[in-house]
């Protein structure tokens, strides 16, 4: 029943104050409108997290918040803990307005001098500006070149023949060894000195357009119209300007570089290009993905997310001869679907989710034997994750239950029942706040006179490395971006220089601070391992998480464990699940296995 699912707490961070929505600009609004939950700037204060992040880096004092009347629902409870002393007083503040994001840091870790110095006295090297000035002289040229890309179709599957023409322009720059692999990623090697690790610099080339979107680029003066103008052909523009500024300038560096359009990186492509790349058969010691536009932007963070298709299926029949006979799939969608908008998510670390997409039904005058939703869970700590993908699970088994019981309908034969596949499983993770990639890309923008405006997290082909504790990061192909996404996308092409010389500055220096050099070794680090405070939910989730593996490495079982753990209980499940493991190694679902009898 509803009342099931209402009231059911989940151990984990954050104050539980659901999602606030953000409105207005001042600090001084003391109710739940604000994007801090009313509270005001000196009332706020950064008190950590036992996940992988906490994105709350305020200072101040923590009240009692002032809680309004919510509908009944499922809520995250439980307190954070204070970060070490270390972090908190090595961090200085800037204004914070309450429209801001709250994924978004608002008091920046400092810029070690150790990489600062060093940066900017390679800055001052003569080739290095002569690589400078030739990125501004061949801005014209490279918009051109952006705008040849776009015009190849490469939605995400059929990158292929996008795929082709890089392989022509990386071979005319003078690339080594370059081909495409077995998953389809061109793959563009600069041989180093042989003496430093391998650094892979890679842009996404598919679009989320599928096959048959016309694309024509419409200029007006530094104005471009076109879908995928700007996502990701600016991040490609800058892969393959960053090339020719190497090799015309013929700097050198200890590791070879592995310049790389990676495949499937938008929707259901699930960053699988990436995922091949880091699959442990390559041995690359840091990573820079080129996503985005925005020079004032870098990401220490990676947003992880589980993307699940909900299917539900029955016999269906005729509105008026079957009424009360049978019950409806849509009707079990929309059930579960409500409960879904009652759960509750903490206000950090972020967490969301979405039914993004539905479909369903035969006719007007049809009990509907099938409707699917396609549900996109995102979070910054892998714990919240976990949380959320249970109480996610339990919303849709409660809704299918529900409507069997509805209608009285025992009989397995007629009732509706649950599907579950897994579509889509970005991992997620935080690097260091001085990770050598993350300082050098601060001291590189600290010398092309950029401000860091946005120090936040994302979900890019950065993933998965970061996942693994390799140093990595996103940058961004300069100029700006709009209503990228949508057939209406533009770009504007303004300075559009800066983004080839971030990450040409951000490869060029080195351990030792000089041209040439490589980037420091990687550390590798693990991921948080999941709180103990989530590691086991209480009567309103699904399931228990084993502590001893990162949420992304856990076996593909997890995603038939809520029904399981479910029927372990005495609750009828109503489901088959699919789960991840096939979809890791590239293979199709089996068939659905026997699902569990009815109530």
């Amino acid at each position: 029943s509803r009342t099931q699912a209402s009231g059911a707490v989940v151990q984990g961070s954050g104050s539980g104050a659901g999602r606030p929505r953000t409105k207005g600009n001042s600090m001084t609004k003391g109710t739940e409108e604000s994007g801090m939950g009313g509270r005001r700037l000196e009332d706020v204060k950064s008190d950590g997290n036992a996940g992988i992040l906490d994105q709350r880096h305020l200072i101040g004092t923590f009240p009692k918040p002032v809680r309004k009347k919510r509908a009944a629902g499922i809520e995250f409870g439980g307190k954070a803990a204070r970060p070490p002393e270390r972090i908190r007083a090595s961090v200085r503040t800037i204004p914070f307005y309450s429209n801001m994001r709250m994924d978004i840091m608002t008091e920046l870790p400092p810029l070690l001098p150790e990489y600062l110095e060093p940066v900017r006295a390679l800055f001052e090297k003569p080739r290095v500006k002569q690589a400078m000035k030739l990125l501004d002289d061949g801005a014209e040229a490279a918009m051109v070149m952006q705008c040849e890309l776009c015009e190849i179709p490469a939605p995400t599957f059929h990158e292929e023949v996008r795929a082709a023409e890089i392989v022509r322009r990386m071979k005319a720059l003078g690339l080594k060894d370059v081909h495409v692999d077995e998953i389809g990623n061109v793959i563009g090697r600069r041989p180093g000195r042989g003496d430093g690790p391998v650094l892979a610099i890679g842009a996404h080339m598919d679009t989320v357009f599928p096959e048959g979107t016309p694309i024509k680029v419409r200029r007006e003066g530094d104005r471009y119209w076109a879908p995928g103008i700007a996502d990701n052909c600016c991040g490609l523009r800058c892969l393959l300007e960053t090339i020719r500024a190497f090799e015309e300038t013929g700097v050198e560096t200890e590791g070879d570089i592995w310049f790389v359009g990676t495949v499937g990186e938008e929707g259901n492509g699930d960053i699988r290009g990436s995922k091949h790349l880091f699959n442990g058969t390559n041995h690359i010691g840091g990573f820079l993905a080129v996503d985005n536009a925005d020079m004032g932007r870098l990401l220490y963070a990676a947003i992880g997310s589980h993307r699940y298709r909900f299917t539900i299926t029955g016999p269906g029949g005729h509105s008026w001869t079957n009424f009360s006979e049978c019950p409806s799939a849509v009707h079990a969608m929309c059930l579960a679907g409500a409960k879904v908008a009652h759960v509750k998510v903490p206000e950090g670390p972020r967490t969301t989710f979405t039914i993004g997409t539905i479909k369903g039904g035969t006719s007007v005058n049809t009990i509907a034997a099938s409707c699917q939703v396609d549900v996109d869970m995102r979070s910054l700590d892998d714990g919240n994750l976990a949380a959320l993908e249970a109480m996610i699970f339990k919303c849709f088994e409660e809704g299918v239950a529900e409507e069997n019981a509805i209608w009285g309908v025992t009989d397995p034969a007629k009732q509706v029942r649950l599907e579950v596949t897994m579509i889509g499983d970005r991992p997620g993770g935080q690097r260091p706040h001085d990770c050598p990639v993350l300082q050098t890309s601060r001291a590189a923008m600290d010398c092309l006179g950029l401000e860091l405006k946005r120090y936040t997290c994302s979900s890019t082909d950065a993933n998965k490395p970061v996942s693994l504790g390799i140093p990595a990061t996103c940058l961004s192909g300069g100029g700006a971006m709009y209503r990228t996404h949508t057939v209406d996308e533009y770009y504007d092409a303004i300075h559009i220089e800066e983004g080839p010389k971030m990450v040409f500055l951000t490869r060029t220096r080195g351990r030792r601070g000089h041209e040439g050099a490589s980037p420091e070794a990687p550390c590798r680090l693990s991921l948080n391992p999941i709180p103990s405070s989530l590691s086991k939910t209480t009567e309103g989730a699904a399931r228990e998480r084993p502590q001893a593996a990162p949420f992304h490495e856990v076996s593909g079982e997890r995603a038939s464990a809520a029904a399981k753990s479910l029927s372990e209980r005495g609750k009828p499940a109503f489901a088959t699940f699919r789960g991840s493991r096939q979809l890791r190694s590239g293979k199709r679902n089996p068939a659905p296995r026997a699902s569990a009898g009815p109530a």
